[in-house]
């Protein structure tokens, strides 16, 4: 198997650690889209390493991960899509709706799978808050709250967070693309919404061009609402997801890993017992492993293209509510822009 890592950041090197675990033998690339390298010195773990992308397609690679910032990608997975490569795309998997669709078509044409790493759908809480909703554990789901923050400065210890990308609006930076896996997996437990209001502001005095807080209020087509809170200020850490039923209501700690049903009738409250992870590289290699099945054939991208781009739609919409200071319905219509 011949991979391709593109984009070597702190993501791309977790990617490269997880899949040489998975895979020793595989012929492992890495294609440096910033900076020097020496070809003579790959890094550990990988067997080679270059700046051209061209060369690397051209000797045929079974798959690709796309690590780069976000508004580089679909320019990156065109070429990628058109020669058949598979596709692990990081999320967002764009900054713009432009461009997408083609990729998307191109791989399907080429018969490459497109998977997009909203790794969190590989939480074992997350999967079990999933099913208890499914199941009817709360009754009918009327409204849902998710929450998450963690400190920029916090996300990569070693580097002057003023220059990553999460602080940089042209790469892709600010709470909602980069904290977006709560727009995923809300519309995956909950199902598409039909409109997004949201408010952004820069409360943490960081001295960036993106907005470092966001409140989105999600309306349904079922009578369901959703709010989301994200933010790059809070110390310590925190994720978690409140769902209200009929019935009762769920609340989870997607960090902690702890799930706990209040049933309204009992007044009990039920401790769902979830998987514990080993460490962080945990679902990124449940991850990497569904990844490796499509490729092999042997299973369907759980986090398709189409879904990625649902979930930019959202994000994007969220965003032209705060400019706009209006309620913008989905699909994004000529209207709501």
């Amino acid at each position: 198997m011949h991979l391709v890592i593109i984009g070597f950041g702190s993501i791309g090197k977790r990617h490269l650690r997880v899949f040489r675990e998975l895979r020793p033998d595989a012929h492992i690339t890495v294609v440096r889209q910033h900076g020097p390298i020496r070809p003579s010195q790959p890094p550990e773990g990988a067997n080679a390493i270059t700046n051209d992308l061209d060369a690397v397609i051209a000797e045929h690679p079974d798959a690709a991960v796309l690590s780069g910032p976000a508004s580089s990608r679909m320019q990156t997975a065109l070429p990628l899509a058109e020669a058949g490569v598979h596709i692990l795309s990081e999320k967002p998997i764009a900054t713009t709706d432009t461009d997408v669709k083609r990729v998307l078509l191109a791989a399907q044409n080429s018969g490459a799978s497109f998977l997009v790493g909203y790794v969190l759908r590989y939480l074992p809480a997350l999967t079990a808050l999933k099913q208890s909703i499914s199941t009817g554990a709360i009754g009918r789901v009327f409204a849902l709250n998710a929450s998450v923050g963690q400190h920029i400065a916090d996300w990569r210890p070693e580097t002057d967070f003023r220059k990553s990308v999460t602080a940089q609006e042209h790469l892709g930076g600010g709470a909602i693309f980069e904290l977006s896996h709560e727009l995923d997996y809300v519309r995956w437990l909950l199902g598409a919404p039909a409109s997004v209001t949201c408010r952004t502001q820069k409360l943490g005095n960081l001295g960036i061009d993106v907005e470092d807080t966001a409140d989105l209020i999600l309306e349904f087509n079922t009578p369901a609402m959703a709010t989301i809170h994200l933010d790059i200020l809070q110390r310590p850490a925190s994720r978690t997801c409140t769902v209200l039923g009929d019935k009762g209501r769920i609340e989870a700690d997607l960090i902690a890993g702890t799930l706990h049903v209040h049933d309204a009738a009992t007044g009990q409250v039920q401790k769902i017992e979830v998987p514990s992870l080993e460490n962080r590289d945990a679902i990124y290699l449940r991850q990497a492993e569904h990844f490796l099945s499509c490729i092999d054939g042997t299973a369907l991208p759980m986090i398709n293209g189409e879904d990625g781009l649902a979930v930019l739609e959202i994000a994007l919409a969220a965003k032209r509510s705060a400019q706009s200071g209006r309620t913008v319905s989905l699909p994004v219509t000529d209207k709501d822009s």
